[in-house]
């Protein structure tokens, strides 16, 4: 969701909890609010052009919430796979979530690794892998990294066949002797 987005709905987040806080306080015996609320909006025609101009673009933005809403993340079941080939019976596509469940298998194995959390990408070039890591306090960075870049590549060949354009790491945490450090 873009900033823009993140913005407008949160200011109909708020502006509907401010309403509903003041239609709360109406329905428990004060109306105060809403006497304020009704000498201000109708007291004569500028104010209610003014609150029909408000009301309509509340409306308009609750539309457009809901919009979102329906619309969801943006990511269609194609956006979220990987093209493998294309055979005599149809298309064979493995999706990203399937590839980060290979990955994360393949990247437990290599020794010095406690946690792994992998997120793959597709780029215009073919996938990009990014994995943070939590790794045992006596190991090499540099050897664990290396090994931990080739396993991924070559289990990820071996299950699609198609090679990632970009293995990185980002070593997040390291473990305790004895425990096991969460990401």
């Amino acid at each position: 969701m873009k900033p823009i987005q993140k913005l407008l709905l949160g200011f109909y987040a708020l502006l509907i909890s401010i309403l509903s806080l003041i239609f709360i306080a109406f329905l428990a015996g004060w109306e105060r609010p809403a006497e304020s609320l009704a000498r201000l909006t109708l007291q004569d025609a500028a104010a209610r052009w003014g609150s029909g101009v408000l009301a309509a673009a509340l409306v308009l933005l609750g539309v457009y919430s809901l919009y979102l809403f329906i619309k969801g993340t943006g990511q269609t079941r194609k956006d979220n796979q990987v093209f493998i080939r294309e055979g005599e019976l149809g298309q064979v596509s493995v999706s990203l979530n399937a590839l980060e469940n290979v990955v994360e298998k393949a990247a437990r194995q290599v020794e010095g690794i406690r946690d792994i959390r992998p997120y793959i990408k597709r780029t215009p070039e073919g996938i990009a892998v990014y994995l943070k890591a939590v790794v045992a306090p006596a190991i090499s960075v540099p050897k664990m990294s290396e090994d931990l870049q080739e396993r991924v590549q070559e289990r990820i060949r071996g299950f699609s066949g198609i090679t990632a354009v970009e293995i990185r790491i980002s070593v997040e945490n390291v473990a305790q002797e004895g425990k096991t450090a969460k990401l």
